[in-house]
């Protein structure tokens, strides 16, 4: 009866929230269980519980079932138990990975030395008995690197439509800079204060206009070498105009915004 009411609740009170991490808790703990769910609850955390399995025939079903974000996976528990859960996914690697992202909860962790692969598709470990904070902080990290990664794809893509030279290394600057404004949501209008600064300290430049001069003097060779059609299309522009530098990422950052709003 606890697991059926901690399904359906977790389902009904996280269905409604945008952009979540999905997760699936596998221990035979139901006093852990229903700590960790109280605590996600009341810290109002980005997870969506897809569901919790006390025993690893159970856990098979549900990975096969839902493929979360995140597997919380006990090593000891009845019927199956958690290694033989790793044996089962590691025999379906494409199926599984790298989406899925384990965190083994346990205080047998010996046991998994006698097999090295698993080390190789698990996110972390955390011993019994659990410490919230610690497990919690992992799961964060976990969704910030995911976000970051999404943040770098579009951005990889957007710039691929115009013709750059990747090989220079105002190309870095530039989409750093990009990706940087995109994950701090920061004011575009003042790049040599609150962005060109931080992007000159992560490459060891002495000053932030020497960023500024490359990444202008990289966006007037790409104007070069980019047909003008492409340009006017993507910025919707009626007459032949290259964009300034503020205004070209200005636009690349709005239209993020605009498609992740669009996607919740």
């Amino acid at each position: 009866m606890i697991y059926f009411c901690l399904y359906i609740l977790g389902y009904i009170l996280l269905e409604s929230v945008n952009k979540m991490m999905s997760m699936l808790i596998i221990d035979d703990d139901l006093n852990f269980v229903k700590t960790l769910f109280n605590y996600i609850i009341k810290q109002n955390l980005n997870i969506k519980l897809l569901g919790i399995g006390t025993n690893g025939n159970e856990a098979v079903k549900l990975i096969e079932y839902y493929k979360p974000d995140v597997l919380l996976l006990d090593l000891m528990m009845p019927q199956i138990n958690g290694i033989q859960v790793l044996e089962n996914m590691l025999n379906k690697k494409d199926k599984y990975f790298p989406k899925i992202k384990i965190v083994i909860l346990s205080s047998f962790i010996e046991k998994l030395h006698k097999n090295k692969e698993y080390f190789n598709y698990i996110y972390d470990i955390i011993p019994k008995p659990i410490n919230i904070n610690k497990l919690i902080y992992c799961l964060n990290q976990k969704k910030k690197k995911k976000n970051l990664k999404k943040i770098e794809l579009y951005v990889d893509n957007e710039l691929n439509k115009f013709n750059f030279n990747t090989n220079n290394a105002a190309y870095k600057y530039l989409k750093d800079t990009i990706m940087e404004i995109i994950k701090n949501n920061t004011n575009v209008f003042n790049l040599e204060r609150d962005i060109y600064f931080n992007i000159s300290q992560k490459y060891h430049k002495n000053n932030c206009k020497i960023i500024k001069w490359s990444i202008d003097k990289l966006m007037e060779r790409m104007y070069l070498n980019t047909d003008i059609e492409i340009i006017c299309k993507y910025f919707n522009f009626k007459y032949d105009t290259k964009p300034s530098t503020k205004f070209f990422i200005y636009n690349i950052v709005e239209k993020y915004f605009h498609q992740r709003n669009e996607e919740e």
